[in-house]
């Protein structure tokens, strides 16, 4: 009996070092990005900001001074989009271009050898993180007044998600997810903006599309929330786009990834206006 089950045990253990083994985890980063996450139009001030470099007015509404920037992440975006100032001109990230937001993990052991293939992707599969876009713990909390950070979630995929390889190489990640995001004070989630009636966590909704080695953020929502400091309308922009470097098109396709890439960003930049 013992015997007997040692090599049980054995064989479980083979099968689960099997199973980790054929796990495949594709880092959702590149050093070609460009684009932003910001939030603009917060009531925060409790008194009269003094000194301040940003326009301000007092909600009366609310009985709370509101501030109306967007925090600035590199001097070289384009902040258009909003109908607000964009403050900390001179605090930026100097690697702005370079972003690491999240990981797709997949069974490598699904993947043919030769030849093309493609595996289907669930949301279950990707696993988000907005850390390096977001202003808190970062040096554009000038003065602490950018004291917060966005939390991602992926909610569905409208349609087909699918990597592509060719040889066994991944060569593309294509299709569309509905994503939201939620903005948190401090980065506690118990000090997550809510709905206007205090019912449920407030999201910022949009989309996140891959096209071959490309990606392309679409969120642009303008909101009335409840915050620890009462009510607010808030405008959230994200627009990051670029490349994801793990993915390594085929040479036959790499002019038609970039101009989808291209395609992808006019589409946004004209949408946002």
């Amino acid at each position: 009996m013992k015997n007997s089950s040692s090599l049980f045990l054995l064989a479980l253990l083979s099968s689960t070092a099997l199973e980790i083994h054929g796990a495949t985890v594709i880092s959702l980063s590149g050093s070609d990005h460009i684009g932003y996450a910001a939030l603009a139009n917060f009531n925060n001030e409790s008194t009269e900001p003094v000194g301040a470099d940003y326009p301000y007015y007092f909600d009366t509404g609310s009985g709370l001074w509101v501030f109306v920037p967007a925090e600035k992440l590199s001097s070289a975006n384009d902040y258009t989009p909003f109908p607000f100032a964009v403050v900390n001109t001179s605090t930026t990230d100097g690697d702005f271009n370079t972003t690491n937001f999240g990981t797709i993990t997949y069974d490598e052991s699904q993947v043919a050898p030769a030849g093309p293939d493609t595996i289907s992707l669930s949301v279950t599969d990707f696993t988000f993180n907005l850390d390096e876009l977001s202003p808190f713990n970062s040096p554009r909390n000038v003065g602490n007044e950018f004291a917060w950070d966005y939390s991602i979630f992926s909610s569905s995929i409208p349609g087909s998600l699918e990597l592509g390889f060719t040889d066994g190489q991944l060569t593309s990640i294509d299709g569309v997810m509905n994503v939201g995001i939620s903005v948190r004070l401090l980065g506690n989630p118990g000090f997550a903006f809510q709905t206007s009636d205090q019912s449920a966590t407030a999201t910022y909704d949009g989309t996140l599309t891959f096209s071959g080695n490309q990606f392309a953020f679409d969120v642009d929502v303008t909101q009335d929330v409840f915050t620890l400091f009462g009510p607010s309308n808030n405008q959230f922009v994200l627009n990051r786009a670029g490349s994801i470097a793990a993915v390594v098109p085929e040479p036959t396709s790499t002019l038609m990834l970039l101009c989808s890439g291209v395609a992808l960003a006019l589409r946004r930049r004209i949408q946002s206006r």
